[in-house]
């Protein structure tokens, strides 16, 4: 139905992010939804106690677009441009056999970084995760809420970046 071409940018340290053109494919969706993020705003509004130390730790998802998968029924939406068959060791499709020299098409499978979709379900992803591990959604800092104190910890999920920040070592 649409076809996406790849790109890449320089990420720090001279290595490469792998990009996906959506641009086409982003015209076949409706806009994506507000993703509220914690902003510099939250951040400023978290209260320490004199003489207490603030603890933070951080951990990055390598690669986590790629690493959600993408529904089969979205997936026509992100087709790359065609190759030969025999090129890509493919010798069926859709249970039929390919002789070496047909195009085939394939299509994305995991979440297209580009997509207007993607930052979204993949920041849905995280907090479900954080979720999932225990932590409260209330102690989530979030654009448009006001940290407070970190005697109780908090936590940050960032699309693909989870930092825990508090006073207490063992709890961060």
């Amino acid at each position: 139905r649409e076809c996406v071409d790849a790109f890449f940018v320089v990420k720090s340290r001279g290595r490469q992010r792998l990009v996906i053109d959506c641009r086409r494919s982003n015209c076949w969706f409706e806009e994506a939804e507000h993703t509220p993020l914690c902003s510099g705003d939250t951040l400023s509004s978290l209260e320490l106690e004199v003489g207490d130390d603030l603890y933070i730790g951080q951990t990055d998802l390598a690669y986590a677009f790629y690493h959600i998968e993408l529904p089969v029924e979205l997936r026509k939406y992100f087709g790359l441009r065609p190759v030969r068959a025999c090129d890509i060791g493919v010798t069926s499709a859709d249970g039929r056999p390919v002789s070496p020299d047909d195009l085939v098409y394939p299509l994305m499978a995991v979440m297209p970084m580009g997509w207007n979709w993607a930052l979204s379900w993949c920041q849905q992803v995280l907090q479900a995760g954080a979720t999932r591990a225990g932590l409260a959604v209330h102690s989530r800092l979030e654009d448009g809420r006001r940290a407070g104190s970190l005697g109780t910890g908090r936590h940050v999920t960032y699309v693909d970046i989870f930092a825990a920040l508090g006073t207490d070592q063992a709890e961060v």
